[in-house]
């Protein structure tokens, strides 16, 4: 009778990788034997997700810690009831919730201090209060335990493809029979946006250890500057940024100063039109229906940034027009692999001299690129979405879009010049032209086949699943 040993290493291992497919349970097999509980472990450790009352048990970690190589920190904000639901906080609940996110970095951030650099290790914050759910948001993902989230081992195809309950009745905040019949108010819109202000000091231990720093799109409550700097000044081996910040709800971005350490940066601000259509018709004054518009100060300080990057995707918050006009013929991007941006003038009612323009100053950017594999400019909005792409092996650019665009002569013969100056001799032309129309920002990244890296793929899962079953996607 074969026994276990006796197995091919390659069979043992999908036995294992098989077992934790299942839902709950699985991990009491780490005791069968040592090679069980080796996978297994790497498994359990790997992405630790911590509530603020957790925190205290990852001081417990020391033999595993070479496993763990994402944390996320999910502060736990204070709950409110539906008397207050359709209210912004008052300055009192504001300063308690900064109190609570304050003491659980804080306490985060004292224990992490004590592990050592080497390994690449992510850290991920957000912050919710339960009761963001509870009322007329039930179909929208906060970070929180209790939601059906992205499929991955721990969720069955089924059990992820409803987010909300057919029994919920809940007509007090629009909710019938599972499904949101009304739109929010803009006061209830708001409360799941404030701003979250914890003060830092000196007493912020430095955590060497963390390589990689997240802050998705579920996290609705931003951060304020000062304290979003002071985090990341705190990791002095940070290379990595993932950051998506909301539109309108987040101006601080302006204004914010990026470690020297990064060599990658993505960023990406999401949007709710449904959402600012409903600010513009409360408060008209205030410009909330007005087009976004990115500010030229951020595009240029950005393009300088990149000089020092590997890798840049900044989608809505970069103007790439004003990214590549900010340029200096002197630079050189000795290390840039990668870059994606986004821009208003690719759009089907521009001129055409606007986007070739474009197009060319790119082109100009990319000979000062030697280490450039793909540059992709993106756009989308007002059902239609396109993208240009260029690759360099094979020499390639694509058009991709809701709207065709044949490409001038003097546009191919520039990055014809890029691609033989990467050794590159015969450059491809390609047009694509899609046949649809363009529901959301999630739905564009989905069609024009962008590169990873412009989104965090559980926020472009959430972003879809969001569309479609809130009142707006009925």
């Amino acid at each position: 009778m074969p026994t276990w040993s006796s197995l091919p290493a390659e069979l043992r291992l999908m036995i294992i990788h098989h077992l934790m497919q299942t839902k709950r349970g699985w991990a009491i097999c780490a005791s069968v034997c040592r090679e069980w509980q080796y996978e297994i472990e790497r498994k359990n450790f790997r992405q630790l997700k911590l509530g603020t009352s957790c925190v205290d048990g990852l001081q417990n970690i020391v033999r595993s810690r070479h496993l763990v190589k994402h944390i996320w920190l999910n502060i736990e904000l204070r709950r409110y009831s539906c008397r207050t639901c359709r209210r912004t906080e008052g300055e009192k609940w504001q300063k308690g919730n900064a109190q609570v996110a304050r003491e659980a970095i804080l306490k985060l951030f004292s224990i992490l201090h004590q592990w050592q650099a080497g390994s690449e290790l992510t850290l991920e914050l957000s912050a919710q209060s339960p009761s963001d759910r509870e009322h007329a948001f039930k179909n929208l993902y906060f970070g929180g335990d209790n939601e059906n989230g992205y499929p991955n081992v721990h969720y069955s195809a089924s059990e992820s493809a409803e987010i909300t309950s057919a029994d919920v009745q809940d007509p007090k905040h629009g909710w019938i029979d599972g499904v949101q019949v009304q739109a929010p108010e803009s006061e209830s819109i708001s409360r799941i946006f404030e701003p979250i202000y914890p003060k830092f000091t000196d007493d912020l231990p430095s955590v060497h250890a963390v390589t990689k720093f997240v802050l998705r799109r579920h996290c609705r409550r931003q951060f304020e500057l000062g304290a979003l700097e002071r985090l990341l000044n705190r990791l002095p081996c940070l290379e990595s940024l993932i950051y998506e910040p909301w539109e309108r709800w987040n101006v601080w971005i302006q204004k914010l100063h990026l470690p020297s350490t990064l060599k990658s940066v993505s960023l990406f601000e999401e949007t709710s039109e449904p959402y600012a259509k409903i600010f513009d018709e409360s408060y008209p004054s205030f410009g909330y229906g007005m087009p976004r518009v990115a500010s030229r100060v951020v595009s240029s300080a950005v393009a300088t940034r990149s000089l020092n990057l590997e890798h840049l995707s900044a989608a809505f918050i970069v103007e790439a027009r004003d990214f590549f006009k900010s340029c200096q013929p002197s630079w050189v991007w000795e290390h840039l692999q990668s870059l994606v941006l986004t821009s208003d003038t690719l759009s089907h009612k521009a001129k055409l001299e606007d986007v070739f323009n474009l197009l060319q100053n790119a082109a100009k950017a990319a000979l000062s690129m030697p280490r450039l594999h793909t540059l992709t400019l993106w756009s989308t909005g007002q059902r239609q979405a396109c993208k240009f792409s260029y690759q360099v092996n094979p020499a390639l650019v694509t058009w991709r879009g809701t709207w065709d665009l044949k490409l001038d002569s003097r546009t191919i013969q520039d990055w014809t010049k890029v691609a033989r100056k990467q050794g590159q001799h015969d450059l491809q032309v390609k047009r694509e032209l899609l046949s649809t129309h363009v529901n959301s920002q999630g739905h564009a990244v989905e069609l024009l086949d962008l590169p990873c890296g412009v989104v965090d793929p559980e926020s472009l899962w959430q972003m879809r699943r969001e569309m479609v079953s809130g009142w707006q996607g009925r």
